[in-house]
This record gives C-alpha cells, sequence and structure tokens, in this order.
C-alpha cells in the first residue's frame, strides 16, 4: 500500500487543474489563503486533509467578505489530493 506524505489543493474546471499555494501578505489572515501559482512559484503541501479543508474554507470566507471572488479560487472548483509515496 502506498503510504500518503500529504496533500495538494488544485483548482479544477472540465478543462484543467492546477495546484495552489498558500499566500501569506499583509493583511491576509495569519494562516495565508490560497491562490494560484504564479512562475517559479511551488504548490502547497498540506499535513492532512483538515488542514487542507481548512485553507479552502479560509480563502472562501476571506474573498466574500472583501466582495472579491473572482480574484480567489473558488471553493466549489477546489480539490484536495492526496500525494502518495510509491
Amino acid at each position: 500500500m502506498d503510504k500518503i506524505i500529504g496533500y495538494l489543493v488544485t483548482d479544477h474546471t472540465e478543462e484543467w487543474e492546477q495546484p495552489l499555494r498558500l499566500r501569506h501578505a499583509d493583511g491576509d489572515p495569519p494562516a495565508g489563503v490560497l491562490e494560484w501559482l504564479g512562475k517559479g512559484d511551488a504548490a502547497s503541501v498540506f499535513p492532512d486533509r483538515k488542514t487542507a479543508r481548512a485553507a479552502i474554507n479560509r480563502t472562501h470566507h476571506f474573498a466574500h467578505a472583501l466582495e472579491q471572488v473572482d480574484l480567489y479560487p473558488t471553493k466549489a472548483c477546489c480539490k484536495i489530493v492526496p500525494l502518495r509515496m510509491v
């Protein structure tokens, strides 16, 4: 059996899927919010599903509080993907 070593959060649509990263910028919640990868950025790996789900929920609430839902990954399009060591 493969061992799960962490979890990625991906933003997916019918056409594509992209891993996300946590951003820790001024004005963000202390635990950060999810954003799309830029050139040279690495995807964030979460230790468990609970932490990954918390990042999705936090980003959702943050985007709605700022009324800027188009600038952040949509909760409905986020998927938690286990990373397995083979």
